[in-house]
């Protein structure tokens, strides 16, 4: 009413003034202001603290101690495994050899020419040389070869003998991320590592596969940390961390460097994961960047010349393919590529194949059963997603082709795929498990407190045994399948190569090369470029492979493809002057005396190139016979890298290496620890 306003209005009037200086119980200044935000700030960072008592510090000391004794002895099992199963291929890697399979090319190139080709968008294996994008994994065998001072064939078999316990530890930290089960988590190990053993991939060297083996479930257990979804100890509570974050953005980069074409399916993942998640959704997205630009050129060159069918190189890697391994494209169901993938024939009436059938099932049962457990559906969700883009991708890469071979058509490969599913089911496995977190319990807890937890405890013990024997059994059975299936995959050392003579002419310019032909049949001819003392695995390209099989050869090829079968056929000077005017300095004839009919085409193209004008024989041995070119001075004799160099050159190469750079140091100084393991033990393995 008008009436209570002006009432109202005079009790205002009434009240005195009063200046600031009368108020400084209620001012505050500068200083007080920010000594009250540090307050709040440091009141609100330790409401997630957990303050320990002398005897839970002691209780977490304990478990630490055993997890990592454990994880230790897991360790030293899967080395002293895989050592004593090729005891003849770990011993004879110290006998300065290279180690090489029926898929694995030897090496004998030095750590410049290794950093060379891993930085430079230049194939050098191929002709002369070819524009194209380095292949990614080169960036993994160099960190390698960091590792063995420099010396890279030792580099390859630190790999594959460290692969075995290296994987089982990964999947053990994995593991941990969904069950504090110690046994669980070891035999989870062990069970992970033996996928590799049935894969063959051991037996094989497939070390790009062996890089994914060891990489991929670290990178995933640093993403469930990066948000904090996991389990810990009692009484510590997980948190969210931006360290693990970059972490784990490390670990996906030799995962997408070894395998580009789980880079498609990390991408779907991450982004469902994003839709799952409720915290520390920037640190997922920039999780990819890493990998992402160590395979620029690829993914750069694949969109570019996307066209032309250069996406192909996605699904390709290091290895040879072939269509023993691979099979020829196909539009196959998930239970045919898991059959191509592992060579396996459930229908073939064996007791391995009937074996390795039952453990799918039973693995396939525990996972989709993890869906329903009230505890983990989140979690359980999540893996399946890995689950079905691991699935997708299988199938897809056994439709695409990459290569071609004396069979016809090679396929992409489905292992990746395959890899990435498995690794998904046995983490719903351990989720099975349950979290397994010991409690600790203070002496003054009441009695009916522990009477409750005792009631399911037995149950809870009995079942957690049963998935024990279970995984075990998994285990001997993986081994089983793995020794049967992958008895001879041309597991070897190389201490072989080109004579002294030729090694020297090769390393005194980086600009010489050598021809190697090898005459297989009367008809049948191969060659190679030799920048090195072997056939080198540093200049295996999938994207060279791509090229053949669009049917795209250069000139150069073409050039030496038709000198190398006129001289097969009789002796030839043009043949000859055509290979040196291309700047070769001699050509080396591989001996193939596995029979003695295998040594006519040998005897017969020596003869005609000996007898062909402007050559000289130097060597002649058992393993084949050097003829150096003499057509031209020695000086001279060296091949065109004016366009190596203008690439090695561009400005687009150095802005990847330093965009690359600047990007891991950085990455690296947020991954590095800024604090003690056992200092307040938040940190927990």
């Amino acid at each position: 009413s008008i009436a209570g306003a002006m009432r109202s209005r005079s009790l205002v009037t009434r009240q005195s003034k009063v200046s600031m200086s009368s108020l400084q119980v209620l001012t505050a200044d500068r200083q007080q202001i920010k000594q009250f935000h540090d307050r709040r700030d440091a009141f609100m960072a330790q409401k997630g603290l957990v303050l320990l008592s002398p005897l839970e510090r002691a209780h977490l000391r304990i478990r630490l101690m055993r997890r990592w004794a454990e994880a230790l002895g897991l360790a030293v099992v899967c080395f002293v495994a895989v050592m004593l199963l090729y005891w003849p291929v770990f011993r004879s890697l110290f006998s300065d050899g290279s180690l090489y399979s029926n898929a694995l090319l030897p090496t004998g190139a030095s750590f410049e020419q290794l950093v060379q080709s891993t930085t430079t968008p230049w194939v050098f294996g191929s002709g002369v040389g070819l524009p194209a994008p380095p292949t990614p994994w080169l960036l993994v065998l160099m960190v390698a070869s960091i590792v063995t001072a420099g010396h890279v064939p030792a580099a390859l078999g630190l790999i594959l003998f460290a692969a075995a316990p290296l994987s089982a530890l990964s999947f053990w930290a994995l593991a941990g991320i969904f069950t504090r089960s110690d046994v669980v988590r070891v035999l989870g190990g062990l069970l992970w590592a033996s996928t590799g053993m049935m894969f063959g991939w051991y037996a094989q060297a497939n070390l790009p596969m062996l890089t994914v083996l060891v990489f991929l479930p670290a990178a995933f257990a640093f993403v469930f940390r990066a948000v904090g979804m996991y389990h810990t100890e009692d009484p510590l509570r997980p948190h969210p961390s931006v360290q693990a974050a970059a972490i784990s953005a490390l670990c996906f980069v030799p995962v997408v460097a070894a395998e580009p074409q789980l880079l498609l399916a990390l991408i779907v993942v991450f982004l469902i994961f994003l839709l799952f998640v409720q915290r520390k959704r920037a640190a997922l997205l920039l999780i990819p960047v890493p990998a992402a630009f160590a395979v620029a050129p690829t993914i750069l060159n694949s969109i570019r010349y996307a066209d032309e069918g250069f996406w192909r190189q996605l699904f390709g890697d290091i290895m040879l393919p072939s269509s023993a391994q691979n099979g020829s494209p196909a539009s196959l169901s998930l239970l045919e590529s898991a059959q191509r993938a592992l060579g396996w024939n459930p229908l073939s009436g064996q007791a391995v194949d009937i074996a390795m059938a039952v453990v799918f099932i039973a693995i396939t049962i525990l996972a989709v059963a993890s869906l329903v457990l009230p505890f983990a559906l989140r979690t359980s969700r999540l893996m399946w997603v890995v689950i079905v883009c691991g699935g997708v991708l299988a199938m897809s890469s056994s439709r695409i082709a990459i290569s071609v071979d004396a069979d016809g058509v090679v396929a992409g490969s489905a292992q990746p795929g395959m890899l990435m599913m498995i690794m998904g089911f046995l983490a719903c496995v351990c989720l099975v498990a349950g979290g397994a977190v010991k409690r600790f319990l203070p002496l003054h807890s009441s009695s009916g407190e522990q009477t409750t937890e005792n009631r399911l405890h037995p149950l809870i013990v009995f079942g957690r045994a049963v998935l024990a024997v279970l995984l075990a059994v998994c285990i001997g059975i993986q081994c089983w399948y793995g020794l049967v299936r992958h008895q001879d995959e041309g597991l070897n050392v190389s201490g072989s190569g080109l004579p002294m003579v030729v090694t020297d002419y090769l390393e005194s310019g980086v600009d010489h090369r050598v021809l190697a032909v090898s005459a297989q049949t009367r008809n049948t001819v191969n060659y190679t470029v030799m920048r090195t003392s072997r056939g080198d695995l540093i200049d295996s390209s999938p994207v060279e492979r791509v090229r053949l099989l669009d049917g795209k050869h250069d000139d150069v090829d073409q050039v030496l493809a038709k000198a190398c079968a006129t001289l097969l056929s009789n002796p030839d000077e043009q043949a000859i002057a055509d290979i040196s005017a291309l700047g070769f300095g001699g050509i080396y004839v591989v001996a193939d005396t596995q029979s003695d009919a295998d040594t006519v085409p040998y005897e017969q193209l020596s003869t005609n190139i000996a007898a062909s004008d402007g050559t000289q024989s130097l060597v002649s041995t058992d393993a084949g016979s050097y003829y150096r070119l003499t057509l031209q001075n020695a000086d001279a004799q060296n091949v065109d890298t004016s366009w190596q160099q203008r690439t090695q050159q561009s400005a687009w190469r150095y802005a990847w290496l330093i965009c690359l750079s600047v990007i891991l140091v950085l990455y690296c100084l947020v991954a590095v620890p800024r604090r003690r393991l056992l200092a307040g033990l938040e940190v927990e393995a």
